[in-house]
């Protein structure tokens, strides 16, 4: 009896101590836990500021280029989130390149259709939407040297044509599907 009090007692101070260094653990893995959600509270916070800045800069830009009622750019934004699901962009690189080819366009309708062929010319050579929107409104404004380097299958004597129509044409042709191909990718 005096063995098995010894033995109990030995087992109390034993679940003691776990239970001490239990608690410890406890408190370092909620501390950084808490650390954690206020981490990601703080991140998320920051990309809600950063998309409605880049929606009010898209509504201004349509407004001021285009004319673009309050209907119009809710339409627009509607397109911009059923796109990014569709090509794997982030909306936040989709309505900058939008506002650049509305504003050299003047339309949006043209714009989104020239959008969608900077994303096939951006998925086939491999550069961003960025490059690729430039290099598109480059080639309105008469330089296609930008556009040739990101599709260089483009037939040389339809460059020196310099007839935009033609060219797109042939860069439609070349890169058709590109952005749905690399939406389907693990990308």
């Amino acid at each position: 009896s005096k063995q098995a009090q010894k033995d109990i007692t030995k087992l109390g101070k034993q679940f003691d101590a776990f239970a001490k260094k239990t608690a410890k653990a406890f408190a370092v893995a909620g501390a950084a836990v808490a650390a954690f959600a206020v981490k990601v509270g703080k991140d998320a916070v920051q990309a809600a500021i950063a998309d409605q800045k880049s929606q009010v800069l898209l509504a201004n830009s349509l407004r001021n280029t285009t004319g673009a009622t309050n209907a119009a750019i809710a339409t627009v934004e509607n397109y911009i989130s059923k796109l990014q699901l569709q090509v794997g962009v982030a909306d936040d690189e989709l309505r900058p390149a939008l506002a650049k080819l509305a504003a050299v366009t003047g339309d949006v309708a043209s714009a989104q259709d020239l959008l969608g062929i900077a994303l096939d010319v951006s998925a086939f050579s491999g550069s961003d939407l960025g490059t690729a929107t430039n290099a598109i409104t480059r080639a309105l404004q008469g330089n296609f040297r930008s556009l040739q380097k990101l599709v260089p299958s483009l037939d040389a004597a339809t460059l020196k044509s310099k007839d935009f129509a033609a060219i797109l044409a042939e860069v439609q042709k070349a890169t058709a599907g590109a952005a749905a191909a690399r939406a389907g990718t693990l990308e």
